[in-house]
């Protein structure tokens, strides 16, 4: 007799297993990688990546963080940002 929660243990190990299996092998289409973004529809920047070394650095963090900014300026400076803070954003 074999206890049901060492049954159930590795029949999770298969399920695992087989599910990876699955993925790696049925399901893919083989291809190595995704397919080239055009240079129009990139973000991609000469200048940030020679700063960094070559890193995939894009416009993006830039745009990123200039949101962040502005979400912390309009939270902590103005009275609306006062005012969602007091509630805790709730409407109620």
């Amino acid at each position: 007799r074999v206890h049901e929660v060492i049954v159930t243990i590795m029949m999770n190990y298969i399920a695992l297993h087989v599910s990876n299996y699955l993925i790696k092998n049925v399901m893919t289409n083989h291809k190595d990688r995704t397919g080239m973004i055009k240079d129009s529809a990139s973000l991609r920047s000469d200048w940030l990546q020679s700063m960094t070394d070559y890193s995939r650095l894009h416009w993006g963090i830039i745009i990123a963080i200039v949101c962040c900014f502005i979400m912390w300026f309009l939270l902590e400076r103005t009275t609306k940002g006062f005012e969602l803070r007091a509630v805790g954003f709730n409407q109620d």
